[in-house]
């Protein structure tokens, strides 16, 4: 859907500054970006509130005996998949990677009962495993298979549930989830391969894959560079969660009502198309075609043979634009470009988050760091352009 989202946009848009009507491709961004949201706000406002967010907050509870309730239900998952899926085509500052750990501990937990409440089911298997403790563990297992399956990382998975989850453990245990975890990635493994037009080949580790990086070296002289960064990154971090809490406080006082939720998530995503469609026609991003690998390159204003760098970025999902940032050759962006992108991304990522809607926080966070690591990188090209290998 998101292929065909943005190939449609480009054909749009590239007809549309010939003809003189760029509002039309302006619009079609925004009824894009809308409607699949306002079915995911729908969904979540409605029908399952528990499936809001990434779900991982609401699994570390569950794993250490805080009573939530509905949150392992199947009806939950099936809020969770389609709306986490409507987020993200909808070109939210979103991420698909932390849903699936609470889809995965939803899954664990409904085959460890072999029942359904949501649907008033009872296949009378697994009754061994009606016990709170071991449903428990199947969560803390579903937890890991999903961290194992979005980052292709089965011992991360074992480490999040060890460290990051729950608080009961044993040495058991722990075999027991990463059997699961890597039963996990090779199955992502082998369905991507497929889908992907390579059966049998397995080099899809996971769903988030930041691509092979040549020339990772680095100089001693660097490691100021990359401790100012990290400092930088901190403070960013810190505002990042005070505006945060306090948005967080003024949606609990006013926009607690279903549709008043709704109604912001449209206007979230509407202003994400505007932001996005702004910074693609007032900033001149001009470069070569050949020098970035945009599956789907707009020309707008630029000369023949040349694309808009900044519409690479927002032309294509954030994981794409977080490979981009990461691979793309020095030169390839403005310094001012990408700053204004940065700046721009890290708010929306910051008023996204908390919406009435199934979103990840991990691909946004990566996003916004790989865009400040970019500023810091041309700017270092810009001023010390001897040093550049």
């Amino acid at each position: 859907m998101s292929s065909i989202k943005y190939s449609t946009l480009k054909n749009l848009t590239d007809k549309c500054v010939v003809d003189d009507c760029l509002s039309l491709p302006f619009l079609a961004w925004v009824a894009w970006n809308v409607i699949p949201v306002l079915i995911g706000a729908l969904l979540v406002a409605y029908i399952e509130p528990v499936a809001a967010g990434s779900g991982i907050p609401q699994v570390k509870c569950y794993l250490n005996g805080v009573k939530m309730p509905r949150i392992v239900r199947i009806k939950t998952l099936i809020v969770k998949a389609v709306g986490v899926t409507c987020s993200v085509i909808g070109g939210l500052a979103v991420g698909k990677e932390g849903p699936m750990i609470h889809s995965g501990a939803v899954v664990a937990a409904g085959i460890s009962q072999g029942k359904t409440t949501s649907f008033g089911r009872d296949f009378k298997i697994f009754n061994y495993f009606r016990e709170d403790h071991e449903k428990r563990d199947f969560v803390s297992a579903g937890a890991a298979a999903g961290v194992a399956a979005a980052f292709g990382a089965p011992v991360g998975g074992v480490l999040f549930s060890l460290e990051e989850g729950a608080s009961f453990w044993n040495q058991s245990l722990t075999w027991r989830i990463f059997f699961g975890s890597m039963v996990s990635t090779f199955t992502l493994n082998v369905v991507l391969s497929a889908y992907h037009g390579r059966p049998g080949e397995l080099t899809y580790s996971g769903l988030l894959n930041f691509g092979k990086f040549d020339n990772t070296s680095y100089d001693f002289i660097e490691i100021p560079v990359f401790l100012a960064m990290g400092a930088v990154g901190g403070l960013l971090g810190a505002l990042f969660n005070f505006l945060n809490y306090k948005l967080t406080v003024f949606r609990l006082r006013n926009l607690y009502r279903s549709w008043a939720k709704v109604l912001e998530a449209v206007v979230v995503a509407g202003c994400t198309a505007g932001i996005g469609f702004g910074m693609i026609l007032f900033l001149e991003d001009c470069k070569p075609l050949g020098e970035d690998p945009t599956r789907y390159p707009l020309q707008l204003f630029c000369g023949d043979g040349q694309y808009s760098a900044i519409g690479a970025i927002w032309f294509q999902t954030p994981e794409s634009s977080v490979r981009s940032l990461f691979h793309d050759p020095p030169g390839s962006h403005k310094l001012s470009s990408v700053l204004i992108f940065f700046a721009f991304y890290f708010f929306l990522s910051c008023w996204t988050y908390g919406l009435a809607v199934s979103s990840g926080l991990f691909i946004p966070s990566l996003l916004t760091g790989a865009a400040w690591g970019r500023v810091v990188g041309t700017g270092m090209e810009y001023y010390f352009p001897d040093q550049v290998s």
